[in-house]
């Protein structure tokens, strides 16, 4: 792809730098994914709060070392150090090496950080749900939207965001599969899906998916009541509050808040994701 020629409009990439911004959207297609390049967007934003600046331009690498550090603090595992860490060297790395900016970084010193170098919590264990745990979960939600959503996730195993994702014309009821995007590697994949799932999306499409706003105005299946694609955090609740519902939620792992090293983040057992590892 020749991304020297891509609108960033045309991305749904976006920092508070324009500069990283500029990189991003160069980068897709050819180092990177755009779903890689949206999580690398998020981290950048975060970094740049931590130093108090929109320029990428005015920091370098101790400020990198600082806000990693304070990560750690914050007990984030190092999985999401790795990726903050990969997203600011990108940044960098593509500012001295494809543009026309200046950065004063010591590149050698940038290639010596290694998440290894902080001390992090144990990864998170997600576990699968039991048969009957599923069961309860699908009870306890309050919609067919829902229960079909959910059932999707755990039978075809994609991820928030490509739940969230797929439109009424990657569902082939006759052939009983669902073509998923995969957000996070591009491209997209066909998944099987079971007489019942079938059933049951051909009942939401057919009588229940017209009650919500704008839905005959948009191809999303699982629109939200104020129309368009359901927001990553709403997913997250919509399971989250299901599972506290059926008695199968629980914290697993508790971290502190980036922003502010103050606000304490709780892990839960059943999210959206954990529907990926039943699957």
């Amino acid at each position: 792809a020749d991304n020297s020629k891509v609108d960033v409009d045309e991305l749904n990439i976006r920092t508070n730098s324009h500069i990283a911004t500029q990189c991003l959207v160069d980068e897709v297609n050819t180092t990177i994914s755009e779903g890689s390049a949206c999580r690398y967007a998020n981290a950048i934003d975060h970094y740049l709060e931590f130093v108090s600046s929109d320029d990428i331009l005015e920091t370098d690498v101790q400020d990198l070392r600082d806000y990693l550090k304070h990560m750690a603090r914050c007990n984030y595992r190092k999985r999401t150090i790795t990726v903050h860490l990969s997203a600011v060297k990108k940044a960098y790395k593509w500012i001295k090496i494809d543009s026309s900016y200046q950065v004063e970084i010591d590149f050698f010193e940038l290639d010596e950080i290694s998440p290894a170098d902080f001390q992090t919590p144990e990864p998170i264990k997600r576990e699968a749900l039991e048969a009957d745990e599923l069961e309860a979960l699908y009870d306890a939600m309050n919609c067919h939207r829902d229960r079909a959503m959910a059932t999707v996730g755990a039978e075809a195993g994609p991820r928030n965001a490509d739940i969230r994702g797929i439109k009424i014309p990657d569902v082939d009821l006759e052939a009983q599969e669902i073509e998923l995007t995969n957000t996070k590697s591009g491209g997209s994949y066909a998944v099987p899906i079971s007489d019942a799932l079938a059933v049951s999306l051909r009942h939401f499409i057919d009588h229940k998916r017209s009650a919500y706003l704008h839905a005959d105005d948009c191809e999303i299946l699982f629109p939200s009541k104020e129309g368009g694609e359901l927001s990553g955090t709403r997913l997250t609740s919509i399971v989250k509050e299901a599972a506290e519902e059926a008695g199968i939620q629980e914290v697993v792992g508790k971290s502190v808040s980036k922003r502010d090293g103050m606000d304490e983040i709780c892990w839960h057992r059943v999210t959206p994701h954990t529907l990926r590892h039943t699957f």
